[in-house]
């Protein structure tokens, strides 16, 4: 029987395949806005990736968790490293992750 995701885990999935892998996040702006996302984390973390992107400096987890310190979210830095502990998670499949996570807003 098939596992049926949520929402959520699609867009930690594609927030983590871009941990993994950063030059998937010229993948992601092309289909996915920061309005995509139903999790506030989720959107602020993807807008800090796209900030980091911005300003030329790497999309880590040092500069990720930085930048959550400095907007008063300290407490969501292991939120973040479990980004890319995710089951089975597939930087190869970040297309299906997008699809999917686009279509659950439909």
């Amino acid at each position: 029987m098939r596992e049926i995701k949520s929402k959520k885990y699609y867009e930690k999935a594609v927030l983590g395949c871009i941990l993994l892998d950063p030059t998937l996040l010229f993948v992601a702006v092309k289909f996915v806005s920061i309005t995509d996302f139903s999790e506030g984390l989720h959107a602020l973390i993807y807008s800090i990736m796209i900030d980091l992107t911005a300003q030329s400096k790497e999309i880590d987890l040092i500069n990720i968790c930085d930048k959550l310190k400095a907007k008063k979210r300290k407490s969501y830095v292991d939120y973040v490293a479990a980004l890319v502990d995710i089951p089975k998670l597939s930087t190869t499949k970040i297309d299906s992750y997008i699809n999917r996570m686009i279509l659950e807003n439909n």
